[in-house]
C-alpha cells in the first residue's frame, strides 16, 4: 500500500513539474509575442483604438548567425469587423515564394512578414534577407513558402528586346501584390540588371523620380543597365519609362531593392529616411568631414543636391530641414 501511495505521489509531482514547465514555455512564447507586438506597434506608429486592432503571430528564430537573434513574425493591422479582401498576396524572397490569402502590408511587404532583429529592431523580412541577417531556408520552412526557380526566369525574353548582346544578367527583385489567385506564380513585374563586361568602366548617375540611381560598367543601350520587365504583356521598360507607364504598378518599389545604387534625393546618410541627420551629413560633407556612407562623386552630387540647383551647398541642408518641417521646397 505504501509503495502504491509513493508511486501515486511521484506521478502527481511529475505531472506538476510538467505543468509548470509547459506553463513556463507558454509564458516564454507569450512574452516573445508581446515583445514583437510592442516593437511592431512602435515601428508603424500604431495607437490602440476600438476601430482597429493590431495582430502579431510569431513563427520563430530565422537568424543566419548562431549568435544573433532574428525572430520572424506576421504583423498587420485590421479594422474591426472589416471583411477580408478576395485577393492573394505573394512575395519572392531568395529562392522562395511566400504566399498569403490576404494583403497584409504595403506594396513593399504585401505578405506582412517582419523580423525582430536583436530584440529591438523591426525589419521587413525581404530587407533582413538582403542584409544577410536571416537564413531564408529556415524562414521558408516556418512560413510555408513555395520553392521557385532561380534568378534567370526571364533572361531570354529580356535579352531579345535589347539590341546589344549582354553577357551578364541578374533578376534583382520580383514584385507581387494582388494576383488573381495564389496559383499564379508570375510576378507583376521584375527588376533586372544586364550588361556587357568590358575593360573600362565609369560611374553613371541619374536622377529618376525622387531617387538618384547609379551604376558603373559598360551598359548599352541604357547606360544604367536596369530594366523592368512585365511578363503578362511581354514588355520591357527603362526605370524612367516604368515610372510613367500604367502597365508597371508601384514601379517606385524597385528603387527600394537596389541598395546604395538607388538613394532617395536628400538621404545623405543613406539610411532610407529623410530626417535632420541628412541635413547634418550635408553640412559635414561641405566642410570635409566624412559622412556615414560614401557614394561616388556623381552619385553624391545628385543625392546631396536636394534643391536640385546643380550645386551642393548649405542651401541643400536648409532645404532638407524645411522639407522635414513641412514647408514647401522650391
Amino acid at each position: 500500500m505504501k509503495k502504491i501511495l509513493s508511486l501515486v505521489l511521484a506521478m502527481l509531482m511529475l505531472c506538476s513539474l510538467c505543468a509548470i514547465s509547459a506553463g513556463a514555455e507558454d509564458d516564454g512564447a507569450n512574452d516573445l509575442t508581446a515583445k514583437c507586438r510592442d516593437a511592431f506597434a512602435d515601428y508603424i506608429g500604431y495607437e490602440a483604438s476600438l476601430d482597429e486592432a493590431l495582430h502579431c503571430k510569431v513563427f520563430g528564430d530565422v537568424s543566419a548567425d548562431t549568435e544573433g537573434s532574428d525572430v520572424m513574425f506576421l504583423g498587420y493591422t485590421r479594422r474591426n469587423g472589416a471583411a477580408y479582401m478576395d485577393v492573394c498576396s505573394q512575395q519572392r524572397i531568395g529562392g522562395y515564394l511566400f504566399l498569403s490569402g490576404y494583403v497584409y502590408g504595403p506594396v513593399t511587404n504585401p505578405v506582412g512578414l517582419y523580423v525582430l532583429h536583436n530584440g529591438d529592431q523591426v525589419i521587413p523580412l525581404i530587407t533582413a534577407y538582403e542584409l544577410g541577417y536571416v537564413d531564408i531556408d529556415k524562414a521558408a520552412q516556418l512560413g510555408g513558402a513555395e520553392a521557385v526557380s532561380g534568378t534567370q526566369d526571364y533572361r531570354d525574353e529580356v535579352i531579345s528586346k535589347i539590341s546589344a548582346e549582354k553577357d551578364n544578367y541578374t533578376e534583382l527583385y520580383a514584385h507581387y501584390y494582388q494576383p488573381n489567385s495564389c496559383s499564379a506564380y508570375d510576378p507583376d513585374w521584375v527588376l533586372v540588371e544586364t550588361y556587357v563586361h568590358g575593360h573600362e568602366s565609369w560611374e553613371v548617375s541619374k536622377r529618376i523620380g525622387d531617387y538618384a540611381v547609379s551604376n558603373s560598367n559598360l551598359y548599352s543601350p541604357d547606360d544604367l543597365g536596369y530594366y523592368i520587365y512585365v511578363p503578362a504583356i511581354d514588355e520591357l521598360y527603362t526605370l524612367s519609362e516604368a515610372l510613367s507607364s500604367e502597365n508597371v504598378i508601384d514601379a517606385e518599389v524597385a528603387f527600394v531593392h537596389m541598395g546604395s545604387r538607388a538613394v532617395r534625393i536628400g538621404d545623405a546618410d543613406g539610411n532610407g529616411e529623410l530626417n535632420v541627420r541628412d541635413a547634418t551629413a550635408i553640412q559635414k560633407h561641405l566642410v570635409g568631414i566624412d559622412t556615414p556612407v560614401t557614394f561616388g562623386e556623381k552619385h553624391t552630387k545628385h543625392i546631396f543636391d536636394f534643391n536640385q540647383d546643380d550645386s551642393v551647398n548649405v542651401k541643400d541642408a536648409t532645404a532638407v530641414q524645411k522639407f522635414i518641417a513641412g514647408f514647401e521646397v522650391i
